[in-house]
């Protein structure tokens, strides 16, 4: 018995490398394993190839399901043309499988030796490019079995798979780059549709980047530049993505150790290992995010390259989710003992200088600039520099830079025809990018763009190399200039990172104000997040060789594992550097906390144990150091003295791990659909309503700190085919938040939740929104309510409450301090049921008027900040000024985050319309590093959260700070941002003296708001001052005098009739005097000309409060875009809304280009010119409940559809029209699309997932046939 023989018959389970990858949110989670014997190795390249087509075509005639033989390959194929063209060898199986080479007859391809030109890959493309258009019409029929047909697209993803899970040596194709081979195929083959050029070299491209790195021809952005022609592909949606998983997938496979062969390189023309030393037989995770893919190459080696003549900038550093990536090859000598530094960091077994190197291929460095480093490559204009010559002429005379004895390059690409000094023209360039704000980012620490360098690379004089001292270039690339102090004049010792730390410190102190912004009681100097991560960073990047590197491991809610670390100056001194270890310190675990509260995860681990090793090497004054255990002991009570750990547990943890009666909560609904976005929810909207005779409506209730708005919204079909469809359509109306129940203990939620119900009611029954819908007209449509939604303040998960906040403490026996509450009991709660129950109660004994409010499907809960997000996306809509500078939903990589600061701080993030996952607690990060410890002020919360920065509250919480510097003004208690706010909007419009216009009209608005707040302050009263204001509104209209519902408010508010409300406005203007005469500390009798005075005095100091809390603003927002890389942030929140807003955004706009983020948008949304309302969040609700009204009655559509399918004997067949689906053998059984809302895509999206479960393959563009012989399990 031969070879293939002897595999056929007895190892055909062997013989296949299961692939699955299945779709987990937005990343898509992999999973290879393998069993293969030793002599699989030994058999020829025909066997193999006859073995594994023998497989596939075996599993497929039983009738085996091909998602139960591999799923990645399955969701591949549904994805109809595929076009995979990765490789030469995928060139050569393609013509094998044309020819049928599995019956043995054909071979004359196989004698063909692989080649390595690009003209190869000319060749082969020309037969590629004619099989793309038969991809889906061309069918072999294999070993004549007339039920098994399989297209050629499957065959080509099979034959990628199966041979690329080889272990041959590479051959020679990687030598030549992807944008050398796209040369030859423009050349050569004009008429060849550009989408195959584009796939063609973009997966040669992936497979060859870490060559293309050692030549450095690499360009990371041309995967961007392919993604831009995806429509044209004609592949489906997700297919690249899924193309490049699999991808991963085949690299990570070739990271085992072969059966066998234990060493890393084997030279006698055997195939080569890897540098790991896994297993064949180990199992290999990987996770890849979308991001990820977009930004990073496949290559599974972490390089960094030195130049033997002078060092150079390290290379992207980074950290691959892939396990076995972490591989150090040092090329040209270790002036900063970097093999040491790779394997004390890395676990490195084998690490080699260029010398040493013992690879088959040798690296080979010719060029030794290029356009890596600190920064991505500036885009010099030509008419900003001089001539190049002039450059190298001043370069060259500059002798005494070439003699200094350590630099670090920062090289800078441009024309022949564009040059300067860049040594002095680097800080006039950066100040003039600070003011442009469409100018791409630069300065990004955490991840450094590379820049397009092949140009540079084949031609050397188009670059040119500027070397700076490591402490010039820190300061050039974190601040706005190189100030000539003693760290200048005196150089810092070059191998301390300590020293140089300690120097950005105290730049970053005085650069940034930090001592001025300081919040809390006894705080020396404020310092953010944002800013301690870029010094760090820089730090690592200049001198690494005397840093310390911490892991941190994350596991998500998905189980995925990713990996940060963070960088340790190794030389400080507990003696001299006590507050830059005390931050670093809190830091590590502000790390832990801010990954968490934003996007959530199910534990951590810190990498303690890995801070081990000879800690003296290279440093300053060795027997005063900080050790690996001393940073171990000051960690840990970082942990406690700021209550991390308890914060870590009772906060995030335990909401997704396992407990007695509650499981853990998944981020999305199970579902085969996704959420659509919101121009997608109003198209569907409208589809779905006009042929219908309805008026459908949403309502939303905004719950927040403070007061409860509530809002109703219909559907303005004039508008869904592109703006906004969702048009506030009642009266406002507002409730106090912590409203008095009568039997809150036995029964809370309910009790509160009857008594906001029972007041939402009454203003419905006097509202001219319902009164409208009492008259009698012929054209009026009968109103349906979609749904009901309700922004929560805190945590929602699973349509549940699933986290805490202050709001819990109206619920005894949940309380308002985070770490009390369990999740058990919060869940307990069921506010969205238990409104459901009590409105269609409520609403049902109101008789036939509210009928149609009671017949209410769905309630669905939603997170404040994620309501308040899809609210600013439904805006951006609507407002054609934002429309111009938001792409919005159009571009699917626009990512747009959705600040909102009330009571607290929360927020949303969103890509491509669609809202992303994720805890989103910004309130909870934290922002400030050096606050005081929890435990030092008897708190259990630590005190440097955004929180007490970003609220309604902050203003009041830095005037009781700042109070000494202006003497007695704001000598009242509960001041309120309006009133700030009117306070700094008039002192800016004070009138001049020669008018007529006097002090007390002047400030007539002032005064009125005033009276309010002092009214509201009462004690033992549950006044409010909006509420106030609102019922105040509601006695101009004699009709609500009359109606029921102004008496119970009225008499809430002691005042029951006209003369009453006249005895309050009496009591409001009088409490108004009194509380401005306090506010601005006017003397008695004083005239007019010093009231004004005080005015303008106090006005300044609101003015100097504000600009405070924009620089606090900018240091979340550059937090954020360290976590999330957004293009755009709209901003919202009361506090925002008027002057100070203006003032605060202002600053922060500026403040975050001190971070070098000089692309970002920052927008404020206005309110609409004559609507009734606008409250982000009660909109966001409402389209929340709109879009559960879709996502229901898709759901049950598809139930049918399974019903359907199930009932479907052998051979049957589901065809997916553009208006219905139809089956046979009975073709009159048809399901009306638009009956349930969905589309011919839902439906493919469906049949994607489940079509194997329940025993059905694609035998057509929209069509699927159920399988002969199958085993259906049902889907869960």
């Amino acid at each position: 018995m031969n070879t293939i023989e002897h595999l056929l018959n007895n190892h055909k389970k062997d013989i296949l490398r299961l692939v699955v990858v299945r779709e987990e949110g937005e990343a898509y989670k992999g999973v290879l394993c393998t069993e293969m014997g030793d002599f699989y190795h030994l058999v020829d390249e025909r066997e193999k190839i006859l073995a594994e087509i023998d497989h596939w075509i075996d599993a497929l005639s039983q009738g085996e399901p091909l998602k139960n033989v591999s799923q990645g390959l399955y969701e591949m194929r549904l994805e109809g043309k595929t076009a995979l063209a990765r490789t030469l060898r995928l060139l050569l199986y393609f013509k094998a499988l044309f020819s049928k080479v599995h019956d043995g007859k054909n071979e004359k391809y196989l004698e063909d030796k692989l080649k390595g030109s690009a003209q190869y890959i000319v060749e082969g493309c020309a037969d590629l490019a004619k099989a793309l258009d038969k991809l889906t019409e061309i069918h072999l029929d294999l070993e004549g079995e007339p039920h098994v047909k399989v297209s050629m697209g499957l065959l080509l993803v099979m034959s990628l798979a199966l041979s690329q899970i080889e272990f041959f040596r590479p051959v020679f194709w990687e030598a030549y780059s992807a944008a050398r081979a796209r040369e030859e195929l423009d050349s050569r083959l004009p008429n060849i549709p550009k989408s195959v050029v584009d796939l063609v070299t973009l997966f040669i491209r992936y497979q060859s980047s870490p060559g293309q790195y050692a030549r450095f021809t690499g360009d990371v952005s041309f995967t961007d530049q392919c993604r831009k022609y995806e429509d044209s592909f004609e592949l489906g949606k997700n297919s690249i993505l899924n193309t490049l998983n699999l991808i991963g997938v085949v690299h990570e496979a070739r990271n085992h150790m072969l059966p066998g062969n234990d060493k890393t390189w084997v030279i006698n023309n055997l195939p080569v290992n890897a540098d790991v030393d896994r297993k064949w037989g180990e199992a290999t995770c990987f996770l890849l995010s979308r991001d990820d893919i977009k930004k990073y190459s496949l290559a599974s080696l972490f390089k960094i390259y030195r130049n033997k003549d002078h060092l150079e900038d390290d290379l992207r550093l980074r950290h691959s989710h892939l396990r076995g990536d972490l591989i150090a090859v040092i090329i040209g000598r270790s002036e900063f003992n970097l093999i040491r530094h790779a394997k004390a960091i890395f676990s490195a077994e084998e690490i080699y200088e260029i010398k040493d190197y013992p690879g088959p291929d040798k690296p080979s460095i010719k060029r030794p600039t290029y356009t890596w480093g600190f920064t991505t490559a500036f885009n010099i204009k030509p008419d900003d520099l001089n001539r190049f010559k002039d450059t190298v002429e001043k370069i060259t005379e500059e002798e005494e830079i070439k003699k200094e004895s350590r630099y670090h390059s920062i090289s800078f690409t441009f024309g022949r025809d564009q040059a300067k000094d860049l040594r002095d023209f680097i800080p006039k360039y950066i100040e003039k990018v600070r003011n442009e704000s469409d100018f791409p980012k630069f300065f990004d620490f955490r991840k450094i763009d590379v820049p397009n360098c092949f140009d540079a690379a084949a031609n050397k004089e188009l670059v040119i190399e500027v070397r700076l001292r490591d402490v010039i270039a820190a300061e050039l690339l974190l601040f706005n200039d190189c100030k000539e102090d003693d760290g200048q004049q005196n150089p810092l010792p070059e191998e301390s990172a300590a020293s140089l730390f300690c120097h950005l410190f105290r730049r970053a102190k005085e650069d940034f104000q930090l001592e001025k912004l300081a919040l809390h009681k006894g705080q020396k100097f404020y310092f953010p997040f944002p800013l301690l991560r870029r010094l760090l960073n820089t730090v690592y990047r200049l001198r690494p060789e005397t840093c310390l590197c911490l892991p941190i491991t994350y596991k998500g809610v998905d189980d995925s594992l990713s990996q940060e670390i963070i960088s340790i100056p190794k030389d400080l001194c507990p003696k001299c550097n006590e507050d830059e270890i005390s931050l670093i310190s809190h830091y590590v675990h502000a790390m832990v906390l801010n990954q968490g509260v934003s996007r959530g995860f199910l534990g951590c681990e810190l990498g303690l144990g890995e801070l081990d090793g000879n800690i003296n090497g290279r440093c300053r004054n060795g027997h005063d150091l900080m050790t690996p255990e001393a940073w171990k002991e000051r960690i840990n009570e970082a942990c406690q003295e700021n209550c991390y750990a308890l914060l870590e547990e009772k906060y995030l943890r335990d909401y997704y791990s396992a407990h007695t009666n509650v499981q853990p909560l998944p981020f999305l609904r199970p579902s085969p659909l996704t959420p659509p976005g919101i121009a997608a929810t109003s198209k569907e909207l409208k589809t779905y309503f006009e042929p219908r005779n309805e008026e459908p409506y949403s309502l939303g209730i905004d719950i927040g700190g403070t007061n409860i708005k509530i809002h109703f919204y219909t559907f303005d079909f004039i508008h869904a085919d592109g703006r906004s469809a969702f048009k506030e359509e009642s009266e406002s109306f507002r409730l106090s938040t912590a409203m008095p129940v009568s039997n809150a203990k036995k029964e809370p939620i309910g009790e509160w939740l009857r008594s906001l119900i029972d007041q939402m009611v009454l203003f419905l029954e006097n509202s001219e929104f319902l009164k409208s819908h009492q008259q009698k007209s012929s054209d009026k449509k009968p109103r349906k309510l979609l749904g009901i939604g309700i922004s929560w303040p805190g945590p929602v998960r699973y349509n549940l409450v699933a986290g805490t906040s202050g709001i819990l403490r109206n619920f005894p026996p949940l309380t308002g301090k985070i770490v009390e509450n369990q999740i058990q009991d919060i869940m307990n709660l069921e506010v969205a049921g238990n409104f459901q129950k009590i409105w269609r109660e409520k609403c049902s004994s109101k008789g036939d008027v509210f009928r149609w409010l009671a017949d209410v499907t769905s309630v669905r809960l939603i997170n404040d900040g994620d309501a308040d997000g899809m609210g600013a996306v439904d805006y951006f809509q609507k407002d054609p000024e934002l429309q111009k500078n938001s792409k919005g939903e159009e571009d699917k990589n626009q990512k747009l985050v959705v600040i909102k600061i009330g009571t607290g701080t929360a927020g949303a993030v969103f890509t491509g319309g669609r809202i992303e996952p994720g805890l989103n607690e910004w309130g909870k990060i934290l922002l400030d590093i050096h606050a005081p410890a929890a435990a030092s002020v008897g708190q259990d919360f630590p005190q440097g959260v955004a929180n007490p920065y970003l609220s309604q509250n902050t203003m009041a919480n830095l005037i009781t700070k700042y109070m000494h510097e202006i003497g007695r003004f704001f000598q009242v208690e509960k001041l309120n941002p309006k009133e700030l706010d009117l306070i700094l909007t008039l002192s800016q419009q004070i009138p001049d003296p020669n008018s007529r216009c006097g002090f007390d009209n002047f400030t007539r608005e002032l005064r009125q708001e005033c009276g309010l707040r002092d009214l509201a302050a009462l004690p033992n009263l549950e006044f409010d001052a909006e509420l106030i204001r609102w019922v105040r509104k509601q006695t101009e209209s004699e009709s609500v005098l009359k109606g029921r519902f102004f008496a119970p408010i009225g008499k809430y508010y002691r005042a029951q009739d006209k003369k009453g409300m006249e005895r309050l406005d009496e009591e409001i203007e009088k409490r108004g005097t009194w509380r401005i005469a306090t506010l601005l500390d006017l003397p008695d009798n004083a005239d007019d000309p010093t009231k004004f005075e005080k005015l303008k005095g106090a006005g300044k100091f609101v003015e100097s409060l504000a600009e405070k809390f924009g620089y606090y603003l900018g240091d979340l927002i550059a937090l954020l875009y360290d976590l999330y890389q957004m293009n755009e942030v709209v901003l919202g929140g009361g506090i925002l809304s008027g002057k100070i807003g203006d003032q605060a955004i202002k600053i922060a706009r500026e403040r975050v280009l001190l971070y070098g983020i000089g692309n970002l948008k920052i927008e404020k949304p206005n309110p609409p010119a004559g609507g009734k309302i606008f409250n982000l969040g009660t909109l966001g609700a409402a389209v929340h409940a709109a879009t559960g009204f879709l996502q229901d009655l898709k759901e049950q559509g598809l139930i049918k559809l399974e019903q359907v399918l199930m009932r479907l004997g052998p051979n049957g067949t589901a065809t997916i029209g553009s208006n219905e689906i139809s089956f046979e053998p009975n073709g009159k059984n048809t399901i009306e699309l638009l009956e349930y809302a969905l589309t011919p895509k839902d439906v493919e999206n469906y049949f994607k997932k489940y079509a194997a479960d329940l025993g059905y393959y694609r035998s057509g563009p929209a069509k699927y046939t159920r399988w002969s012989m199958q085993v259906v399990r049902r889907r869960k």
